[in-house]
């Protein structure tokens, strides 16, 4: 198993407390030393700009189109994409097995949703070679066309003028052959009015667009037209980047990035472009270019180091830099972000291997009271399903009992009764490594209906081969293997398979 697939994992459920910390602490016009970054928000979504898939169809059984995922298997058990949609606890771990099964069977539902799951985390480049592979695109058929375009928009080279040029051509062929309606093609309009810097033009066509979803973008915007300080006698470029700025917080990247890098090479001592730069190539998985924004950020506004410091450390850390990720991220004081240091130091000692660190450190983190699902569900599923599905010993359990019991208790003192879901999950791994499959069996399938990851068939496969009830085992071994992207975990399901003649 390599390190990335050992600590993806848990950096997905973590993010999220990154992102907040982004959106409400360095977008937040209260902490900007910049009087012209303003604070008032839209966070909209894309899924209101996309029509939803048809639900019918995603409850279909697949079996006839995955049947090749795993050449040994004879039948394959139905995976319900709906549960993959809307979960989103594991985010990661469902965009590898989506896009296990797309490789597969190139299905259009299956498509659809891993385009979905990419847009949530504006992982926009990865969507966008999805979308180009299609021969003959049919967009009644395969892709969304709102979605089509989100992707396509979020995509577009700075370099390159003419995929802007395309994108429009692509507009024009959706709204004539009725695919769009007119409001979202206006919207469409309006963004490649914004993309050139045309403002009159693009206040022009905003102004006819009378769709409620867009009426808080639009307010947004003129909000922003209209603000006092770019009455006053500041340079021009002032309200090309508090544009910049309202493009980034609705979630279009490459309009923010390009407007900012045009302000960027007029000022290089302007903070408001780098802040845009930095934070769009940030959240949008452009790591390197993000660390170069952010050190030209200390350097200019040194008051903010320490924000800037959490993302260079977040930054490393996905690119596997792991002595670098560390050394910035203890340079940080700060004590709003002491929870969040204890957790990203204990996904750099996972990454290495390192449990006596590992250990201290969760003993730490257990002293925090403003603790999250994320954070149990990280050591629960690092001390007993990751072992487990790895066949490996128990190790950080069979020689810190006492650590794995004060976390359950945390865990039932964090949460209620009606919200235990992860408590839960630590039982069914304690009753694995304790090898009480009696016990394990009924977590164990109410875990596959909220948790439906495949470690969870898995474990299920070994309890009913424990009871020597082969058909049972052999169904959610193949559902196991059916979704793991990990050649380790299959090889194991495989062995058990032949063994057991299954």
């Amino acid at each position: 198993m390599t390190k990335k697939e050992k600590h993806v994992v848990y950096l997905a459920l973590c993010i999220s407390r990154v992102l907040f910390l982004f959106g409400d602490y360095f977008l937040s016009g209260n902490q900007s030393t910049d009087p012209l970054v303003e604070n008032n928000t839209n966070h909209e979504t894309i899924n209101e700009n996309v029509k939803p898939i048809d639900q019918n169809r995603l409850n279909q059984n697949l079996k006839s189109d995955l049947q090749h995922i795993w050449i040994q298997q004879k039948e394959i058990d139905s995976v319900q994409l709906q549960d993959l949609k809307e979960n989103s606890s594991n985010n990661f771990d469902d965009i590898q097995t989506l896009k296990n099964i797309y490789s597969k069977t190139k299905n259009t539902i299956v498509l659809n949703i891993l385009l979905e799951k990419l847009v949530h985390n504006y992982q926009f480049d990865d969507a966008k070679s999805y979308i180009i592979d299609l021969n003959n695109w049919d967009y009644s058929k395969n892709i969304d066309a709102n979605l089509y375009l989100h992707i396509l928009i979020n995509s577009l080279s700075l370099t390159d003028p003419n995929e802007i040029t395309d994108f429009e051509a692509s507009l024009n062929q959706i709204y004539s052959a009725w695919f769009m309606t007119k409001d979202d093609t206006y919207f469409y309009m309006w963004l490649i009015k914004i993309w050139n810097k045309d403002w009159d033009g693009a206040t022009k066509i905003f102004k006819t667009i009378s769709s409620s979803r867009y009426s808080a973008f639009i307010q947004n915007y003129f909000d922003t037209l209209n603000n006092p300080y770019l009455q006053n006698e500041v340079p021009s470029y002032y309200k090309d980047g508090l544009i910049a700025l309202t493009m980034l917080k609705n979630w279009y990247f490459s309009i923010a990035k390009k407007i900012a890098l045009s302000i960027a090479m007029q000022n290089d001592t302007y903070i408001l472009p780098y802040q845009i730069l930095a934070y769009s190539h940030f959240l949008t998985n452009d790591r390197a270019t993000a660390i170069d924004y952010l050190f030209k950020l200390i350097d200019i506004n040194p008051a903010k180091e320490d924000n800037y410091k959490f993302l260079i450390w977040v930054s490393y850390y996905r690119d596997e830099k792991y002595e670098e990720s560390v050394l910035y991220l203890s340079q940080i004081k700060w004590e709003i972000y002491q929870t969040d240091v204890y957790r990203y130091l204990i996904l750099n000692y996972i990454a290495w291997n390192d449990n006596s660190k590992l250990i201290r450190m969760r003993q730490s983190i257990l002293w925090q009271d403003n603790l999250e699902k994320s954070d149990f569900y990280t050591f629960f599923y690092n001390v007993f399903f990751l072992p487990f599905k790895n066949q490996e010993i128990f190790t950080i359990y069979n020689n810190n009992p006492q650590l794995a019991t004060s976390f359950l208790d945390k865990c039932y003192q964090t949460f209620s009764s009606w919200d235990d879901n992860i408590c839960i999950y630590w039982q069914a791994g304690q009753d694995i490594a304790s090898s009480n499959w009696a016990w394990a069996k009924d977590k164990l399938l109410y875990l596959s209906e909220r948790y439906p990851q495949w470690y969870i068939f898995h474990a299920l496969g070994d309890y009913y081969l424990n009871q020597r009830d082969v058909q049972q085992a052999k169904q959610y071994y193949i559902k196991a293997v059916s979704l793991t992207t990990s050649e380790i975990e299959k090889n194991i399901i495989r062995k058990k398979l032949i063994e057991w003649n299954l």
